[in-house]
């Protein structure tokens, strides 16, 4: 590593006014940790004049944002979720570059206007449920990665099922990551 640009920004203790460029790869740039200095991610730059280096946040991360967002729909009406989106991203807890937050604000919105029709085909495959036994943490899991599953192919469904999985765990009560798991897999084609 040979050189840093002249940048600084702090995503989640990453100090990013650290950017380190590869010595064999003039191209690839990789953000420092600050305690430590090791590499906490890498990037091929195509044009090595940029003057500003962006990151985004990685998919669980995203996911997991999209999910907090959408747990609250089961306690709120669209429009006082739709009032507390800013509440949230504007807390002080949360660090969000301006494209994450926006990515994040779409694909909740994306969700919320396909949740009917989410809604039923998460019944038409519950076997001995009905949705109004799912808990609320694995029913928002699982109404975001149907809405993943059917909207976004460049993912791979193993990606975005362990995800979901994951986040159910975090979130969920006993057994919700292998629950959310089990209703996931009726969505797979060919299983």
């Amino acid at each position: 590593m040979s050189r840093t640009a002249p940048y600084r920004e702090t995503v989640r203790g990453f100090v990013l006014h650290d950017f380190a460029q590869n010595e064999r790869n003039p191209n690839v740039w990789s953000a420092v940790r600050a305690p430590g200095r090791e590499t906490a991610r890498s990037f091929v730059l195509h044009d090595c004049e940029k003057e500003t280096i962006a990151t985004s946040m990685k998919q669980r991360a995203f996911r997991e944002q999209v999910f907090k967002l959408l747990f609250r729909a089961e306690f709120n009406t669209r429009e006082e979720l739709l009032e507390q989106i800013p509440l949230y991203f504007d807390a002080g807890d949360l660090t969000v570059t301006g494209p994450d937050r926006a990515r994040i604000e779409e694909r909740l919105t994306a969700v919320l206007d396909a949740l009917p029709a989410i809604d039923e085909q998460i019944a038409s495959r519950l076997k001995n449920w009905r949705p109004e036994r799912i808990g609320k943490v694995e029913l928002a899991v699982i109404r975001m990665t149907v809405y993943e599953l059917q909207n976004d192919p460049s993912i791979p469904v193993g990606v975005v099922i362990n995800d979901a999985v994951e986040i159910a765990k975090k979130y969920g009560q006993d057994g919700a990551g292998q629950f959310v798991n089990g209703v996931l897999a009726s969505f797979v084609p060919g299983e």
